[in-house]
């Protein structure tokens, strides 16, 4: 009676390193019950741990000052449609939901990937001795070296690649609506910004003529008290105006300060950043508003946040199918093609072709889970 010790692998090793492994899991498998991290309710409140989250932040020396755009500095006035370009190609808010976008995008491209076949390369190399059990004295050493090419292809999964993909699309149409609204909202918080701050800068010039007007009132005061022509009470009515006039002075260019840097932060520039915008022409050609209804029925079918609410009802359907999905066996094409000898280089040709049938018995509950997951983000999906 023979039997066969490969060094690089030996089955009773395999089988205690799969024991202990499977023991490990066992001794380390958290507890099933989710009750003590979801509200009990819809009306309760979420209890978090007393542990703090940590917060990573960045580092300290990262410069993250960029360039300033050519339109601020050239030193000229910025029409509102520079402003609104510049807060659009430079704001974290719309960097940040195209860099989604694009994440999204890669999703459906490993989705659609299940569609094609996989194509790996093996190489292999073993020594082996074959000794006699009844005498230590007899052994054969043997090498084993191969290489080879396996391919295989899934041909059916029960809809759970179709799901996969529709769940991707969805999520990819969703995430290029709210594109389109941080767009829209960044546009109307640069607008808000830049008639802020031509408001402030015309609430400055009035509070500077008041307060010229006011000195040479004082001082008018003064020479006609100087003159005997008015009472002292004179001269202290127009000290307490031209100090008034003063403060608001000091308010008005504060309050320019301020819109000066909202602009510059809607716009994703540094908020001390100061720059001249352009005036609003004097004529406005106003457009004829329509009806309510009709702004109504376009909000309807325009606004981006439906849409956006419309494809997560979608999303949220294809993952409720997918997860189904993953109740039924999967069925794959398998083939591979190599050489396999016990000398170099191999030369024995070995191929084969067939196919192969999966069905996982017991997950853990995982796709039980899954299930019950995919469903409660449909129905509050429904529910927004």
């Amino acid at each position: 009676m023979n039997s066969i010790r490969c060094q690089p692998w030996h089955a009773g090793c395999a089988v205690c390193a799969v024991a202990g492994l499977l023991h490990g899991g066992c001794v380390s498998l958290p507890s099933s019950s989710f009750s003590g991290r979801i509200p009990p309710d819809p009306a309760s409140e979420f209890q978090a741990a007393s542990e703090p989250v940590p917060i990573r932040r960045p580092d300290a020396g990262r410069d993250e000052m960029h360039a300033l755009p050519p339109a601020i500095m050239t030193n000229g006035p910025v029409a509102l449609v520079d402003c609104i370009q510049i807060a659009l190609e430079r704001n974290p808010r719309t960097r940040a939901t195209w860099q989604a976008a694009r994440a999204e995008a890669a999703r459906v491209g490993e989705g659609r990937a299940a569609y094609l076949p996989s194509l790996d390369i093996d190489a292999q190399a073993a020594h082996g001795e074959a000794i006699s059990l009844d005498s230590d004295v007899e052994r054969e050493a043997h090498d084993i070296y191969a290489v080879g090419l396996d391919v295989s292809l899934l041909l059916l999964d029960g809809g759970a690649r179709r799901a996969r993909v529709q769940s991707a699309e969805a999520g990819l149409l969703a995430a290029d609506f709210r594109h389109n609204t941080t767009l829209q909202e960044v546009a109307l918080a640069v607008e808000e910004s830049y008639y802020e701050r031509l408001g402030a800068k015309w609430l400055l010039t009035v509070a500077d003529e008041t307060a010229k007007r006011t000195q040479y009132q004082l001082e008018m005061a003064r020479a006609r008290h100087k003159a005997g022509m008015v009472t002292r009470a004179d001269v202290l009515r127009a000290e307490t105006q031209r100090a008034e006039a003063g403060l608001l002075q000091v308010q008005a260019r504060n309050g320019m300060n301020i819109a000066q840097g909202r602009l510059a932060r809607s716009m994703g520039l540094p908020v001390h950043t100061t720059f001249e915008i352009s005036e609003v022409p004097a004529k406005v050609q106003r457009a004829e508003l329509p009806r309510i209804e009709q702004l109504l029925d376009e909000a309807a079918r325009h606004r981006p946040e439906l849409k956006v609410a419309l494809a997560g009802i979608e999303q949220r359907r294809a993952e409720l199918t997918g997860a189904r999905a993953a109740s039924w066996p999967t069925l794959s094409a398998t083939g591979s093609a190599g050489q396999r000898d016990t000398g170099l280089p191999p030369e024995r040709e070995e191929w084969s072709v067939g196919l192969s049938l999966g069905y996982a018995l017991f997950d853990g509950f995982e796709r039980t889970h899954r299930r019950r997951r995919a469903h409660a983000e449909l129905s509050r999906a429904l529910a927004e």
